[in-house]
């Protein structure tokens, strides 16, 4: 749910840049067509907001965990959770907490990894604020987005 959460929000601001500004954004749909979800996404903003030659998310240590929580999401939804060694090596080289059930050949996902995968989505969206928004839009996003108060959920 986090990394649908996270792509669903990609995508509404990709939508917003490009309605906003449709020279320097071109359509979503026009761009790296091999791609799908968020690694379009991030690649989109990585290549539209970033001012220098250097990727921002795109290739970084982080980017590639990401890739690898979507990988173990596409399992659970499309291959019904099914044990795979190598899913499970590399989310052992990630260190991300993660049990498989002998029993039933599936993945089993602790409370830390979930956790761990809050933290990471939380990460990337700061890493596109800062070195997205903020250089794109200059000081100007950063003095509204201070002035910016979240509203207040009251149980």
């Amino acid at each position: 749910m986090l990394l649908s959460l996270l792509e669903s929000t990609l995508f509404e601001i990709i939508n917003k840049f490009s309605s906003f500004d449709k020279e320097k954004f071109p359509d979503i749909k026009s761009v790296y067509k091999r791609d799908k979800g968020i690694a379009k996404y991030l690649k989109y903003l990585d290549k539209y907001l970033n001012e220098v030659e250097e990727n921002f998310i795109v290739g970084k240590p982080i980017y590639n965990e990401l890739l690898h929580w979507a990988n173990l999401r596409n399992n659970i939804v499309h291959s019904s959770n099914r044990y795979n060694d190598e899913l499970y090596a590399k989310s052992l080289k990630l260190n991300i907490q993660i049990k498989y059930s002998r029993r039933y050949n599936k993945f089993c996902f602790e409370t830390k990894s979930v956790i761990q995968l809050g933290i990471l989505v939380g990460q990337i969206l700061n890493i596109c604020i800062v070195e997205g928004f903020y250089k794109y839009f200059g000081e100007d996003f950063l003095e509204i987005s201070e002035t910016f108060s979240p509203p207040i959920i009251i149980d």
